[in-house]
C-alpha cells in the first residue's frame, strides 16, 4: 500500500542516538518534502517483509585502551538475575540504562571484559548489545534469530542455548570459550565500526531526505 501511494518506507534498526545527525541542518530539506511521508518501522524482523530503505543505528567507536576483568549486565529481568546470582564469582556490575548517565554507561562498558545480554526482549537487538560490542566487550547472549544474525559464535561473541549453558559459562568464564578472548573483542568492535558507523548512518539519512524533497510526482 505504501508503494502504491508513493510513501517512503524507512526501516530503522535503532534511532535512539542522534549525536551525529544534524537535525537543525535538515529542516530546510524536511520542509521541501511537503506531503512525502516517512514511515518508521523499528521491528527488525519486518525488514524482510517491507520494501524500503534500511538505515542502521550509528554507533560510536568505544574501544578502550585497557579493560578491567569485570562483567556488566544492563536491564536484566530480576527473576533471571536471581537465578544466576549464586553462580557469580567475578566482579559484576548490574544497572539500568534508564537510571545512569551516558558517561557512566559508556565507562562501564569500556571497563568490562564481558557483557551478558540477559534481557527478556529477544525480538529486536538491544542498543546495549551494539554498544558493548563497540566497546570491545565479549557479548554473551541467549540464541535468537536476531542475535544469531548479529553475532558469530566464538568469533564476535558467545551464544548460549539454555540456562544450563549460561551457568556453566559463569563457572568457567575465562577458559570455557576455547578461543582468544582479545581476538573476539576486537572482532566485535570491528563489526560495529564496519556496519554501524555514524558517518554511514548520517549519509543514508541525508540521501534519503534529499531524494524525497526532489520528487515531483502528483498525488
Amino acid at each position: 500500500m505504501a508503494n502504491i501511494l508513493h510513501i517512503n518506507v524507512v526501516i530503522i534498526e535503532h534511532i535512539a542516538n542522534t549525536e551525529y545527525l544534524d537535525l537543525i541542518g535538515m529542516i530546510p530539506i524536511l520542509k521541501k518534502t511537503k506531503n512525502d511521508i516517512n514511515v518508521f518501522v523499528e521491528d527488525v524482523q519486518k525488514q524482510f517483509k517491507i520494501n524500503g530503505t534500511v538505515i542502521k543505528y550509528g554507533i560510536s567507536n568505544l574501544y578502550p585502551n585497557n579493560k578491567k576483568d569485570q562483567i556488566c549486565i544492563f536491564d536484566v529481568e530480576p527473576t533471571i538475575l536471581d537465578g544466576i546470582k549464586q553462580h557469580i564469582t567475578k566482579p559484576t556490575i548490574t544497572d539500568n540504562t534508564k537510571t545512569i548517565s551516558a558517561d557512566q554507561y559508556h565507562d562501564t562498558l569500556k571497563n568490562s571484559k564481558f557483557y551478558f545480554n540477559l534481557s527478556a526482549e529477544t525480538t529486536r537487538i538491544q542498543p546495549s548489545v551494539l554498544h558493548a560490542m563497540s566497546a570491545g566487550c565479549i557479548v554473551v547472549s541467549m540464541s535468537s534469530p536476531i542475535i544469531n544474525n548479529l553475532i558469530t559464535h566464538m568469533e564476535t561473541g558467545i551464544i548460549f542455548q539454555n540456562m544450563e549453558e549460561l551457568i556453566q559459562l559463569w563457572h568457567n568464564i575465562d577458559n570455557s570459550t576455547g578461543a582468544d578472548t582479545t581476538k573476539i573483542a576486537k572482532n566485535a568492535n570491528q563489526y560495529i565500526v564496519d556496519n554501524y558507523n555514524p558517518e554511514t548512518f548520517q549519509q543514508k539519512w541525508s540521501t534519503l531526505l534529499i531524494n524525497s524533497s526532489n520528487k515531483t510526482y502528483i498525488r
